[in-house]
């Protein structure tokens, strides 16, 4: 039998820790959602190819806890979110959120955090009743309510 030398198993102690570390770097997409690179066009209607998260129709209650970082645009309609908790801030790309359909009923429901990338937030078809009086709140919220 072959002995092994230390510089064999040095090589491979290296090469499972940069996998190791290597994974624990990349957060992975969440169970059920697709997350690939895809076509967007800005508000101002600019071409571009976004990293994004599609959670469309899955039946979620709840955000997914961690998106991969370099998420651009994530989609979430059609869904059963009432609230969002917690926050997005670790998503410093962020430019598009697509909250359509789901079960949010306020505005104080939706806690998205510090997204200065942000430039569209889709919150038609839930069941937000009122908007705060707050003007400086509505800058960065477009709300479409509907009348049902």
């Amino acid at each position: 039998m072959k002995d092994i030398s230390f510089a064999d198993y040095l090589l491979v102690g290296l090469a499972v820790t940069t996998l190791v570390l290597a994974a624990e770097e990349r957060v992975s997409c969440p169970k059920l959602c697709v997350c690939e690179i895809r076509p967007w066009f800005s508000p101002s209607s600019v071409y571009m190819e976004a990293p994004t998260v599609d959670c469309n129709d899955l039946g979620l209650f709840d955000l997914p806890m961690i998106l991969p970082s370099d998420t651009q645009v994530v989609l979430l309609q059609t869904n059963n979110i009432a609230k969002i908790e917690h926050p997005l801030d670790y998503l410093p790309n962020i430019t598009e959120i697509d909250l359509s359909q789901n079960n949010l009923s306020s505005i104080s429901d939706v806690n998205i955090g510090h997204l200065p990338q942000l430039l569209s937030l889709h919150m038609e078809e839930n069941w937000i009743c009122a908007l705060p009086d707050n003007r400086k709140a509505l800058c960065w919220i477009q709300v479409i309510p509907t009348n049902d």
